[in-house]
Formats: structure tokens, sequence, C-alpha cells
């Protein structure tokens, strides 16, 4: 059968092993991620087709959403999501928040007995969950051997039936999207049964010094940097090196260009350190270039950012408020605001104005927060923007310049607007008594007529003329007289004996009785 191509979602349930815990902040596990082979999903992933699309692990989150019970304690969902009606639409809204991040390439492969008594293969990779910023969490786990159970998340876009087994569906080309925590509980109306049936979490012990950890964070940061804009990555050359190379020197004050060494592939972190070391304290004063002086006034800005945390009694956080440093100049500093509720999370962008204090190197916030839109073009669109700025431009000026060069003085335009308004006034006048004259004989003594005169300039002429004919029709429909029934009279002569007929006595001589 052929391969089919769409973007589509699967959910896959995998189970959480605590490692150990890095510092105060951060705990560090271990996740069965997926099985490989056939699963009871009717899902098939190859080996090899996991291996081709592994990148897509790295740093993907850690999702979850902690519920409240009854007795107010705490456990974890699923993938939740709430159902709203806005403007008449229906919208999904997901409940879960992120609380970890998959380190990078730290994946591997076990061979896991399951409860039947077959062998199935396990990916598994390391995450690290943010316990201290979400102390809660670690009140939802099942146990100290395993914390909760996980549904791994993936996006693929090419499919087709597996050749052995139609029944099947072989994933081929995907992308991990995520990695939701699942509740583990005895009580099934809390547990959410994994889909890879022997998914657990398991405790080793794993030598992951601070040094190890620093990388971590270091890779963490350029990839948020990465996915939301917030740094540029300079391309060739590697990502996390840049990353860890650019934190070291910026905690000695120090730009790229100051240093007297080449930096090499194989140079590691305890050297360089040790270099730049050497290096300051071969300098007694050390060169201050522009970067370095842009760096501090950044972090400058970066502090008088404050941002607000919002507390409910019991301590859990509601709200908060963060900024980001986008860009600054010499007047304002341009940020991205976040502000996130248990119900809403939105991002707008703005700016600040802010005064730098060059002495002590601190920046003051002043002024409101003004929104700006934050638009990414082309070098052809940006071009195409220029000119059409220069276009109007121009034309603003030849503008200006014209009503310069071709001015009325203020005294001639009122003399204007005050001739064209008399001139008005007294055709409306004489339109008035063009209309009355025509209807005074009719109607000048009654009351109605009388009122419309004191009120005509509520009127059009039109109107007017309408009112004076409805008067005239009120005051001859009603008053009139009927007229008296006429009779039609007719004479008839009657002859005398005098009277002869024209003729003589001769038809009547002649005429039988």
């Amino acid at each position: 059968m052929s391969e089919n191509q769409k973007s589509l979602s699967l959910n896959f349930n995998a189970k959480f092993t605590p490692i150990e815990k890095l510092n105060e902040q951060f705990t560090l596990c271990k996740c069965y991620v997926m099985a490989l082979g056939k699963n009871r999903n009717f899902s098939h992933f190859s080996k090899e087709n996991v291996l081709r699309n592994i990148d897509s692990l790295n740093y993907i989150p850690v999702v979850g959403h902690l519920i409240e019970k009854e007795d107010g304690s705490l456990y974890v969902g699923s993938h939740d999501v709430e159902f709203l009606i806005e403007n008449n639409e229906l919208k999904i809204k997901s409940l879960t928040v992120p609380f970890g991040v998959v380190v990078e390439n730290s994946y591997g492969f076990e061979d896991i007995t399951e409860s039947d008594g077959t062998t199935a293969t396990y990916l598994i990779a390391n995450v690290i969950l943010w316990t201290e910023r979400y102390p809660d969490l670690m009140s939802a786990i099942y146990n100290e051997s395993i914390y909760f159970g996980q549904s791994m998340e993936i996006d693929f876009n090419k499919w087709k039936q597996l050749d052995e087994d139609k029944n099947y569906t072989d994933i081929i080309d995907f992308v991990f999207s995520a990695l939701t925590l699942l509740g583990k509980s005895d009580n099934l109306e809390f547990h959410t049964e994994p889909c890879f049936p022997s998914s657990r979490l398991e405790p080793y012990t794993n030598n992951f010094n601070q040094t190890e950890f620093s990388k971590v964070m270091g890779e963490l940061k350029e990839q948020l940097s990465f996915y939301f804009n917030k740094e540029g990555i300079k391309e060739g050359g590697n990502a996390l090196k840049d990353e860890i190379r650019d934190a070291i020197l910026q905690e000695f004050n120090l730009a790229l260009g100051d240093l007297n060494f080449e930096i090499t592939e194989e140079l590691t972190e305890e050297t360089f350190r040790s270099k730049l070391e050497e290096f300051k304290s071969n300098n007694e004063k050390p060169i201050t270039l522009f970067s370095a002086t842009y760096r501090q006034k950044r972090d400058a800005l970066s502090n008088a950012l404050v941002n607000d945390t919002v507390y409910d009694a019991s301590g859990n956080v509601v709200e908060e408020t963060y900024y980001w440093v986008e860009d600054f100049d010499d007047s304002f500093v341009y940020v991205e605001k976040s502000h996130w509720t248990e119900n809403d999370y939105n991002t707008n962008y703005g700016r600040y104005i802010y005064v730098f204090d060059e002495t002590n190197l601190t920046a003051t916030i002043s002024g409101e927060f003004e929104e700006m839109v934050k638009v990414w073009l082309t070098v052809e669109e940006n071009q195409a923007l220029q000119v059409e700025r220069a276009s109007y431009e121009l034309a603003k000026n030849e503008f200006d310049q014209y009503k310069l060069d071709y001015s009325t003085p203020n005294t001639e335009v009122e003399r204007l607007v005050k001739f064209e308004r008399d001139s008005l006034d007294n055709q409306r006048n004489l339109d008035e008594i063009t209309v009355f004259e025509k209807f005074e004989e009719r109607i000048g003594n009654t009351t109605e007529f009388s009122e419309l005169k004191t009120n005509a300039k509520n009127f059009s002429i039109e109107a007017l003329e309408k009112e004076c004919i409805y008067i005239v029709g009120l005051h001859t429909e009603y008053t009139k007289e009927p007229k008296k029934q006429e009779n039609l009279k007719f004479s008839v002569e009657k002859k005398t004996d005098e009277q002869k007929d024209a003729y003589g006595d001769l038809f009547k001589k002649f005429k039988k009785d």
C-alpha cells in the first residue's frame, strides 16, 4: 500500500522515575517514553524510524495538570482540556502547564520484560522537573520509586500499513511534541492507564555533577532563545558551546574582541575559565568595549523591569507578569510583556521610557507601557515599505509647503465663511416668505399657521409647504357648508283659443277622426 502523508497527533502513555535532586530547584528523572514494535493502540514504531526522528525529542516540554481532590490533596490528571463558547464558536483550551523539559541527547533503549512474559524495547530519556517552582507537584507523586505515568505526544505526517500485519499502522515520519504527566493511583478514579504496559519510573544512581548541570541549563536557555526569538543564534558552529562561552564571558565582564587567544571546538568549560582568569590577571585594566557596555545596559534594564507574581492564601501562584528585553535605544526599552493567570495567558509587545545612570550602571523605568506591533518582514518587503514611507514623507512635505505658499489669511477665511452663511440665511428667509404668502389668504388667521411660522426653522422648505397644505385641508374639510340640492325646471307653453294654427284649419279640415 502506498504511504500516506498528513499531519496528525497521537498520544502514548509511559512513566517517570526520579533519578536524583540536582539542587534546590530541579530534579532529574528517567522517563520510559515509548515501546518499539507493535503497540496495543495498533501503532508500530521501528527503531530505525525512531532514531531518524529522535532530534525532535530534545527540549520538548513536560506538561501536566494538577487537580485538587475533595479532601484538599492533589493528583495529576491527563490531557485535560475545557470547552469554551466564544462568539458562538466552540474553542478548546488546554489545562496543562509546563513542569519541566527533556534533556538534549539523553535518550537510550532498554529491554523490559512485560507482564505477559514477552520482551519489549523501550525508548528512555532524562527529563528535568522544576520542583522548586512547583512544590505541589511532588505532593501528587505515587511513591518515592514511581512518580507519575506519562503520555508521549507526537505529530506525524507520514505512515503506511505495516507490511507483515495490515492491522497495524507503521509510523514513519513524526515529531515529538510533548510528554504529559499522568496520574498513577491505586484508586481508579485518580489513575490513568498508560498505553505501554510496562512503562514505569525506577530510581538509579547517576553522577550528574554541577558542570554537566550547567551544560544542560545552557542548552535549555539556548533552545528557548531560539524558539521564542529572544536571542539570535549564530549560524554554523556549536550552539551549546557558544551559549556557555557567552555566559562565562559575561561573568568575567569581557567580550570576544577583548581576548588574545583562539577559541577552538575542543576547548572545555574548565579550560576556558582558566584561560579567562589568566587573561584578566595579565590585564590590570581590562578593555571595556561597546559590547561590554551594551550588556551592562541590557542587564540594568532587565533588573529594572520587575516581574510581578501574585499568590493566593495557600501560597499558590495565581497570576504572574514578566518581561523580556527585546531591544533598547537611548530613550526607550522595547520589551515582550507576558501575563499569565489560571484562566488566561497573553503576550504583548511595547516600550517604556527609561533613564540610565552611567555612574552606577543602573536603569530606572518611567512612564506607562506603550503597546506596539511587532512585524516580521523579508528583505524585499522591508525595502518596499521603506519606499512607501519615503513617498509618503515626500508627499507630506510637499503638501505642507503648498499650504505655506498658498495659505489664505484667517481673517479672509472668516469673511468668506460669514458671507456664505448670510447668503444661505437670506435665501432661506425668502423661501419661507414665498411659501407663507402662497397660503396666507386661505389660512392666515388660523392658530396652526401662526405656530408653523414660529417654528419654521425646524422644517425644510419642502416639509414647510406640506405642513401648510395640511392646515388648509384641516380647515376646509369640516367648515364648508354643504350645497343645497337644486331642481331643474322646464317651462311648458299653453295655447289660448285666440292662438291659431299657423296653417289655419287646413290640416284639421282634412284630418280623419
